[in-house]
């Protein structure tokens, strides 16, 4: 009977268990509910804080680019077919005359020297950017502190009327440019202009730098131009170029033979053409009315043996409706005196194919070791210039306009032999530079 009696009331116990079970797995279905809603939430608006803060990012990176003027100086071709460059607001012809300004960082260098170029009627100055100081150096993109001096400089350009050529070679040594070489028989500095990752990573870096200028509030009204190299070159001992057979594939998506001599010209050819279209492209969105060029040495001073580096500018000066390519000037360094077989001083080296796009002579100036009387220097590079000139040149920038700590020490400058070199070489003396 105690049994019997016993037995409602553990039946009752079960069930009132079995009710509390039931609320307590409710009441964790409540807060398993309330916790997912919250880490939703708190997801969802830091998702839409990021897609806000990267919207913003591009926002301002667009408004920025925008803000961008036109430059100043343009180029067309004139009736005969000879191209030329230009002041778009005048419409005068406008031919570069000046010098290249080492230690163009240091303002102390830029306030006191540019002045005194400006008052012997130069109008132009090529700077070199330093791709070993251009680099974040602790994360990803350009320093903020060099880019702040290149702007700096740009100003003190403007404030006396100058106009400004920037060359950016190769890509920065920091800052995350540098990208796996993505084909084993390509090598060195040949991944530049052979491959389609050296092509993106020189694309990021210019337009980075024109991004850079923008948020800085630059004019580029005093910008010529930016030149992709100083002196571009083929490594002839790297690879695909020490190669006697085989095949390779190139960034342009063309195969060469490493057997055949037409085909491995072939292949700088069109390759050369390819980079400097498809870098020109990236530049032009970024900025629109920029003017493009290159820088090449004479190909004759190379061709002494060993021939460890080869220059081939024929197709790149070429007209883009003849395959040429579609920068906008060309950079052509030569200087005064000679030895054989190393002629610097060798115009008709270049194989100028059309005067179409203006030549501009970035780099002229003479070596002690080749004459070593700074005045008759002077003498030989006003006679380059002058022979220069039915070749099709518009324009000669002295190497350099002052010696700095590298290796424009090893040349004379324009202020050497008091003024020997920079006072020939004077728009203000010699207003004709063909005469």
């Amino acid at each position: 009977m105690k049994k019997s009696a016993a037995k409602p009331y553990t039946t009752s116990i079960h069930t009132h268990r079995s009710r509390f079970q039931l609320f307590m797995v409710g009441l964790f279905i409540v807060a398993c509910f309330i916790a997912l809603t919250s880490l939703f939430y708190t997801s969802k608006v830091a998702i839409q804080k990021t897609v806000e803060n990267r919207a913003a990012a591009a926002g301002a990176t667009k408004c920025m680019l925008s803000k961008l003027a036109r430059h100043r100086i343009g180029t067309r071709v004139d009736a005969s077919g000879d191209g030329y460059f230009y002041d778009t607001i005048t419409g005068a012809k406008f031919t570069p005359r000046g010098a290249n300004l080492l230690q163009f960082t240091d303002p102390t260098v830029a306030r006191a020297e540019l002045p005194l170029m400006r008052a012997k009627g130069y109008n132009t100055v090529r700077i070199l950017i330093d791709q070993g100081q251009v680099g974040n150096p602790s994360g990803t993109g350009l320093s903020d502190d060099y880019m702040s001096k290149v702007a700096a400089f740009l100003q003190t350009a403007k404030s006396n009327n100058l106009q400004v050529l920037i060359t950016l070679s190769f890509i920065p040594d920091k800052g995350g440019y540098h990208f796996v070489l993505p084909n084993p028989n390509i090598e060195s500095t040949n991944n530049f202009y052979l491959t389609q990752e050296g092509i993106t990573a020189k694309t990021r870096y210019v337009t980075d730098f024109i991004s850079q200028l923008a948020c800085r509030n630059v004019s580029v009204d005093t910008i010529l131009g930016y030149s992709l190299e100083n002196e571009q070159l083929f490594e002839g001992n790297s690879k695909p170029f020490s190669m006697s057979s085989g095949t390779v594939r190139t960034g342009n998506g063309g195969t060469y033979d490493m057997s055949s001599e037409a085909s491995r010209a072939q292949m700088m050819d069109a390759n050369l053409v390819y980079w400097m279209n498809s870098i020109r492209t990236g530049i032009r969105a970024a900025d629109p009315t920029a003017l493009v060029t290159v820088g090449f040495y004479t190909p004759d001073f190379y061709k002494a043996p060993p021939q460890r580096y080869l220059v081939r500018p024929y197709w790149i000066i070429a007209d883009s409706a003849q395959g040429g390519s579609q920068a906008d000037f060309i950079d052509l360094h030569a200087y005064a005196g000679s030895v054989t077989p190393m002629r610097q001083d060798n115009l008709d080296a270049f194989q100028i194919s059309s005067k179409k796009k203006p030549l501009l002579m970035g780099e002229t100036g003479a070596y002690p070791y080749f004459s070593p009387d700074i005045s008759q220097a002077a003498r030989e590079i006003k006679a380059l210039q002058i022979r220069s000139c039915p070749k099709g040149f518009d324009g000669w920038l002295m190497w350099s306009w002052n010696n700095g700590t590298d290796v424009g020490t090893n040349w004379y400058s324009a202020k050497d032999g008091n003024n020997a070199i920079g006072n020939i070489l004077s728009p203000q003396n010699r207003p004709d530079p063909c005469r």
